[in-house]
């Protein structure tokens, strides 16, 4: 059974020309998720929930969320991994190696547009999916006129119940639903329907008859915003790790309290005419392949930034720190 594609849970790739988003292919236009804005609509893009049809959204049955949240995953049972295989197909399906993630992470441009913003996010994935994102964005009228946008709020907020099939935005002062299409069959079964959905870099891409790269994504569950960069980050795994010859895992380094790898490499033309940049470090989790760090340079100046401040994996979440209704998500203005 065929899914339907949503672009708005592909825009927010760095990589590639043509995307495949659970087995079906999709022409994706180049926005870069550093802005997260819309070069047309000049305004923020944000992943679409897709509800199952079987879903009955009028029943007004409501599923409770438990007051304590207790993760099922351990990193003690998971294998580190070390070389430059493991560690991109790790970070490819980074979220299938933790229950929950809770933490802040930070993004700097420092080119032409210079946006910066500052994302504080919770996210539960063992038993049921929950999701909560804001994002302050410091952004001033002058890098607003050089990047040709205007009128963007600097707050965003974003949720995702997935025993209640709600999702909503909070934009300014303007509260909607991220819910405007379905699937032909659930979620659990499109994350298992295709092979490759575990697979590392050699199975995720492939070339068009005319030699265009196509990307296949992992099943997200999560419906993950901002935080996505770091939580999985297939985009750049996809986009800048998989020339294994333009860089090397250096050394063990700790960043954000977690035990890392650090890799140092050479961008492709591609990404050193996107960040105006040369070279970059990472700083990944071996355990959980989530990003904590990268920057790009151009010599020693820091030209792209995304360093998560603090984070952590698999620890007791409450119900308060998830916000689910639209009267709670409106009261965040």
């Amino acid at each position: 059974m065929k899914s339907k594609i949503v672009l708005g849970t592909l825009v927010v790739g760095f990589c590639g020309i043509l995307l495949v988003s659970y087995g079906k292919e999709i022409k994706k236009e180049q926005v870069s998720a550093d802005s997260f804005v819309s070069k047309e609509k000049k305004e923020p893009i944000f992943p679409t929930l897709n509800r199952p049809e079987s879903y009955n959204h009028s029943n007004n049955e409501v599923v409770s969320i438990p007051e304590i949240i207790t993760p099922v995953t351990s990193r003690s049972a998971i294998n580190e991994a070390a070389t430059k295989e493991e560690l991109t197909t790790r970070m490819l399906n980074s979220i299938d190696f933790f229950s929950n993630a809770k933490g802040q992470l930070s993004y700097n441009s420092f080119n032409n547009n210079g946006i910066s913003y500052t994302t504080d996010f919770v996210m539960n994935k063992s038993n049921m999916n929950l999701t909560y994102e804001e994002t302050n964005f410091d952004i001033k009228e002058d890098k607003l006129r050089s990047a040709g946008m205007t009128g963007i709020s600097e707050k965003y907020v974003t949720t995702f119940d997935s025993k209640n099939f709600t999702a909503y935005n909070l934009v300014g002062d303007e509260v909607s639903e991220r819910v405007d299409q379905f699937l032909e069959v659930s979620p659990e079964q499109m994350g298992s329907s295709n092979s490759n959905q575990n697979g590392g870099l050699e199975d995720k891409i492939s070339l068009t008859e005319t030699g265009e790269p196509i990307y296949e994504l992992k099943y997200e569950p999560n419906y993950l915003t901002y935080s996505k960069q770091s939580l999985l980050p297939e985009d750049l795994t996809l986009g800048i790790l998989k020339d294994f010859d333009k860089w090397e895992i250096v050394s063990n380094e700790e960043f954000a309290g977690i035990q890392t790898k650090r890799i140092e490499g050479q961008l492709n033309e591609e990404y050193r005419k996107r960040y105006l940049s040369e070279t970059f470090i990472m700083n990944v989790d071996p355990m959980a392949g989530i990003l904590l760090r990268f920057e790009s340079y151009l010599g020693t100046e820091v030209k792209e930034q995304m360093i998560v401040n603090d984070i952590e994996l698999n620890s007791v979440l409450s119900r308060d720190m998830f916000i689910t209704t639209k009267e709670e998500v409106a009261n965040e203005k």
